[in-house]
């Protein structure tokens, strides 16, 4: 306890620097956890859907080409094919840019069958089912923008120049998106006056083991016509979906690797320049008796406590910046990042090793000179 009080008292001694030292530490720790966070979020999402029984069918083209609406029935017929539902992006506006949020009209009639895991209620799916206008909330953006069962939302297209006004008749449960909006397909195409074009078909096999025999069939019936399929189970469809992420995601962390190494050496410069600020009194208390091993563990105290308290401010910070900033809604599949607690004990752990990395050379050589040259050397 005296080595923790006599570690705060020494980093008091020059509160400019170690307020530098920790904020340089601290905002390094920002991004590391949050790029970090961010790719555990994206690998969560494609573990939870790794034994799913859904499929995804879309353009061979890309994703931003579109398929007819007439290859439902087809694929409807095929062996093993539960339910075939038709999705359309619509990426509308709430009020401003920045209040968006994944949104996108879908076929009502297969709704449960193909996302039993949503957890809607009955009653929801009814008035999904039975209302044009209805809509279905995720839990967050239902929080975030304090709607109400039965309100009216207006949403501005960016896909489709329309505007749809919905009614929201429930919300989607725990292992839903909690940041997704659903609405009627039928309903963008009459306001929007296009019909018998699709973005997506999600399609819902009765076993997970016929996976890839749904998926050849389906590539095989639309092989060599106008719009060429590409099938994939869901999990890989999210990850290749999430392949430029990935990359990005990859690059940055090697980036925060190597600012770790640099926080680690500017721990280095400032431990040295605190040291050899205090030789003398260092080698006065090696003089009247003071072991080297307890100014040693002084000194890597302070060093350690550093990174202790940047660790945490960092963490803080991006556990903050990743409730409140919306970075990933845009992708529509993934929903808010996720802070866990072993990444946050290993963020403040990795700060304090680089503290203490940093502080061990300076800290060797104070306590180990030869000390009356260490009180000779002070002016």
């Amino acid at each position: 306890m005296r080595l923790l009080q006599l570690s705060l008292r020494n980093m008091k001694r020059n509160p400019r620097r170690t307020a530098l030292t920790t904020l340089s530490s601290a905002m390094s720790m920002f991004v590391f956890t949050t790029i970090a966070a961010f790719s555990g979020t994206a690998d969560r999402v494609v573990a939870d859907t790794a034994s799913s029984a859904r499929i995804a069918v879309h353009n061979r083209a890309g994703l931003t080409y579109l398929l007819p609406e007439a290859y439902k029935q087809r694929i409807r017929s095929l062996p093993h094919v539960e339910a075939v539902a038709a999705q359309s992006w619509f990426g509308g506006i709430y009020h401003r840019v920045s209040d968006q949020f994944p949104n996108l009209a879908m076929d009502p009639e297969n709704i449960d069958k193909i996302w039993p895991d949503w957890g809607i209620g009955a009653i929801a799916i009814n008035d999904f089912k039975s209302i044009r206008v209805a809509c279905l909330v995720g839990r967050v953006t239902m929080e975030t923008n304090h709607w109400k069962i039965g309100q009216q939302i207006t949403l501005r297209g960016t896909q489709y120049p329309v505007t749809v006004t919905l009614t929201i008749v429930g919300t989607l449960g725990l292992k839903g998106l909690p940041d997704l909006v659903v609405f009627r397909r039928d309903y963008l195409e009459r306001v929007a006056g296009q019909t018998g074009q699709v973005s997506l078909l999600w399609v819902r096999v009765d076993q997970p083991h016929y996976l890839p025999q749904v998926i050849g069939a389906i590539d095989e019936t639309f092989a060599n016509s106008n719009y060429e399929t590409r099938s994939e189970a869901e999990a890989p469809f999210l990850g290749s979906f999430l392949g430029s992420c990935r990359m990005i995601v990859s690059l940055t962390r090697l980036l925060c690797s190597l600012m770790l190494l640099a926080v680690a050496l500017v721990c280095a410069n400032t431990a040295a320049m605190s040291i050899r600020e205090r030789r003398w009194e260092l080698a006065v208390l090696r003089a009247i008796g003071f072991m080297p091993q307890r100014l040693a563990a002084m000194l890597i105290g302070e060093c350690a406590l550093g990174g202790v308290i940047a660790g945490m401010i960092g963490c803080s910070m991006a556990s903050v910046f990743c409730h409140t900033v919306c970075l990933m809604p845009v992708l529509g599949f993934i929903g808010p990042i996720q802070i866990s607690p072993v990444l946050i004990a290993t963020g403040i752990a990795a700060c304090m090793i680089s503290g203490i990395v940093g502080g061990l050379p300076s800290t060797i050589c104070a306590v180990s000179g030869n000390i009356a040259e260490e009180i000779r050397a002070v002016d």
